[in-house]
């Protein structure tokens, strides 16, 4: 049904008509032809041409009902050969001979094909027609607008003004991934993994971004969610590349936005809170500042009359980047606001259809009342093992390396960003790993540097020179409230004054770590917001005093800072923000736990915050961490709510071996596919495990093998051979493996055998 629907859209009434009639006419013959007989069929059918012979002249004459015609043309096939059927063809020479007659024509025109028996004919032609059908379907991601382009837009110059359009679009998103493809060597976009929950079902699948767009012709908005660096951006301009080849077909427009630039002239308030008709103006003047004349020209005559008539696909990028988002809580009235403001965006024209992307936090809040969220889901193990096998003169000791030994960098490899940080170090350095995460941004950054040597001698400047000019300008940006993430070079040349600002500037965006907006008001940004972290922490190692603790609990946009910023500080500051964040955990401990208790909230921040930010660093958790240990147990066995026991699972990663294992055994006792995919991965480098924890992991590869696909077995194998404590059930999955492919293989040979005695029979 839906995809004849696909079919229809797009047509006059007079096609949809046609389609119909060659639809239900089909169906009746067949079935009057196996049930009444011929007479009946013919009756049918003579009915139905009458009706289609009247309706021709229409069809013929619009110059726009291309899949009338063509559905013409096959209902004509199936006539032929209904017609040249031997035993119809006295009921149908009585039905033709008059019409035929006055044209000198003879009914026996059709006996050339009168032999071929019927069984063998209807059901070709039918084929023949669905076939037709099938290949004429709509299926663009944006989907043909159903009024033709030349009734809403009659200037004859518009069609090519249009295509000009797309094409100047096209270049600027060309532009935008030069100036911000930081590593054009190692850094290649991958399709992105998502998860697709649809309406109340919670149905959920992975594919790529632009198949599960277009695959869904539904939902008029997206949710696109994923950590920064999961590949978001690149994958919505990789997407917006794709739909702008369909735009001369559908005649819409797909139009990339990147909300990290509006900025706003007076706060907002919730007495002067942000409208639809702001966002309106500002993708306007977005728009305006990336194009030409040409561009500004075009926007000023058709885009109001484009956003009226549905014929845009807006591609909202960066939700949680918005400046004034930064820094308020995720409870906070403005993230609220603005969701409503955006889906009313987004949702509120004729046919108009869009994409939000946000990390997974400070995300729009229910007030996006969207019914499609796609996930971007993390590398898995097979990614990495491709992505290193892709970019590096591939060594199965560094894979092995990079599992068995740094566990603590396997969460960092997951990221793609930060993968190819992990590829670019491994290579310059003889296939080693880094100790710590920050290695990697100082790895990279003076490997760039080291490589514009003349062009910082002619500036005049020295690496420290540049680095430090760097870490002032995102220790600026981070700090001030009205900038966000980028901020115009002339405050940056007002607020640093004993900077080479422009010189420095300038050295960034040559070495693909800076880039400079368009407009008259010149912004400067880093190409990637996990640059800007690498340099305030840098800074945060200056000053220690000037660590945000409290940032944490309301993840604002320090708390990825202080997560690397971890990693590298001396003991006793490291040691102080994880006491900071073990003592809002307590706050929880030992009451009953309200979902609606802004603490939760905080206590979920600072348990996921002490997982990622001291994964390679538990000695600095010693003080708490058996603690902890009971907590997380105690979580996972004796709270109801899904998600608490979530976080709970993944942060076993963090305790001692004997309470990892312990606290593993009660994750798989749940029977939650979710919870323990997440275990398992979580205790897969202990070198023994316990009776108990093999007995539910051999358990858990009894009763789920058969459900599992190549891809999930692939993983799972891999994550049993990572060591000799896993030989075991490792042995047990191969048997396993091995007995459900040989069953396939007998299920495929007794049906064949079955379909040749049906054959002799």
């Amino acid at each position: 049904m839906h995809n004849f629907t696909e079919i229809c859209r797009g047509l006059s009434e007079t096609g949809k008509l046609l389609v119909i009639l060659v639809v239900i006419s089909v169906m009746a013959i067949i079935i009057a032809w196996l049930t009444t007989g011929d007479p009946l069929a013919v009756l049918i059918l003579s009915g139905t041409l009458i009706i289609i012979w009247q309706k021709i002249p229409d069809i013929l004459a619009s110059r726009d009902d291309i899949k009338a015609k063509v559905a013409l043309a096959a209902l004509g096939f199936f006539y032929l050969l209904a017609i040249g059927q031997p035993q119809w063809k006295s009921e149908f020479n009585q039905f033709l001979e008059p019409i035929l007659e006055p044209l000198g024509i003879s009914p026996d025109v059709v006996s050339p094909i009168s032999n071929i028996p019927s069984l063998i004919v209807l059901p070709l032609g039918v084929i023949v027609i669905f076939g037709v059908f099938w290949m004429m379907r709509d299926n663009t991601a944006m989907q043909e607008h159903s009024v033709p382009i030349d009734q809403e837009f009659p200037e004859k110059n518009y069609p090519q003004r249009f295509k000009s359009f797309c094409d100047l679009l096209r270049e600027d998103l060309n532009k935008i991934d030069r100036e911000t493809n930081w590593s054009a060597e190692y850094f290649t976009p991958l399709d992105a993994e998502v998860e697709v929950q649809s309406g109340n079902k919670r149905l959920k699948r992975v594919t790529d971004l632009l198949t599960a767009i277009r695959s869904d012709q539904k939902s008029k908005v997206f949710l696109v969610i994923g950590d920064p660096g999961s590949g978001k951006s690149v994958a919505l301009r990789k997407l917006c590349r794709e739909l702008l080849k369909e735009s001369e077909r559908t005649g819409k427009v797909p139009l990339y936005i990147n909300l990290r630039e509006w900025q706003i002239e007076q706060e907002w308030t919730e007495d002067n809170p942000p409208t639809v008709e702001a966002l309106y103006g500002f993708v306007i003047a977005n728009l305006k500042l990336r194009g030409d004349v040409f561009v500004n020209d075009f926007i000023d005559l058709y885009f109001k009359r484009m956003f009226d008539h549905g014929r845009l696909f807006f591609i909202l990028d960066s939700f949680d980047e918005i400046p004034s988002v930064l820094d308020v809580s995720e409870s906070s009235w403005l993230i609220d606001k603005l969701s409503d403001v955006i889906y009313r965006f987004l949702a509120g024209a004729n046919q108009s259809r869009g994409i939000l992307a946000s990390r997974i936090f400070r995300r729009p809040t229910d007030n996006f009342d969207v019914k499609t969220v796609l996930e971007v889901r993390p590398f898995t193990e097979d990614k990495i093992i491709e992505t290193f096998r892709k970019y590096l003169s591939f060594d199965e000791v560094l894979v092995q390396r990079l599992f068995k030994e740094r566990p603590d960098l396997v969460p960092v490899a997951r990221n793609p960003f930060t993968a190819s940080l992990i590829i670019s170090y491994a290579k310059d350095c003889d296939n080693n790993l880094p100790q710590t995460q920050a290695d990697l941004y100082y790895h990279y950054i003076n490997k760039k540097l080291d490589s514009c040597r003349e062009k910082l001698e002619t500036k005049g400047l020295t690496q420290e020179q540049v680095i430090q000019c760097s870490i002032d300008i995102a220790d600026t940006m981070l700090t001030a409230q009205n900038f966000g993430l980028e901020a115009p070079i002339r405050i940056l040349k007002q607020n640093l004054p004993f900077h080479a600002i422009e010189e420095v500037i300038d050295i960034l965006s040559h070495i693909k770590l800076g880039r400079i907006g368009t407009g008259d008001d010149k912004r400067f940004s880093l190409v990637h917001r996990r640059f800007n972290e690498y340099f305030v922490v840098q800074r945060l190692i200056e000053q220690p005093e000037r660590v945000p603790e409290e940032a944490i609990p309301t993840d604002s946009r320090w708390r990825d800072v202080l997560v690397l910023y971890c990693e590298v500080a001396d003991e006793i500051e490291a040691k102080k923000i994880a006491n900071f964040c073990w003592s809002e955990i307590e706050k929880v401990i030992g009451g009953n736990v309200d979902m609606r208790d802004p603490q939760l909230l905080r206590m979920l921040h600072c348990l996921r915050f002490l997982k990622e930010a001291f994964r390679a660093r538990v000695d600095c958790i010693e003080d708490f961490r058996n603690d902890l240990a009971s907590f997380v147990k105690n979580t996972i066995q004796n709270q109801e709510n899904l998600l608490l026991k979530k976080f709970a699972v993944e942060a076993v990663g963090l305790l001692k071996d004997e309470d990892l294992d312990e606290a593993v055994v009660l994750a798989l006792s749940l029977n939650n596919g979710w919870i323990s995919e997440i275990a398992i991965k979580s205790c897969r480098h202990l070198p023994k495990i316990s009776n108990a924890l093999q007995a539910r992991l051999i358990e858990y590869v009894n009763n789920n093998v058969n459900l599992l696909d190549k891809k999930i077995e692939r993983e799972l194998s891999f994550s049993f051979k990572l060591s000799n404590g896993f030989s075991e059930i490792d042995k047990r999955l191969t048997l396993k493996i091995i007995g459900k492919n040989v069953s396939k293989l007998g299920m495929l040979i007794s049906g064949g055998w079955v379909l040749q005695q049906i054959e002799i029979y």
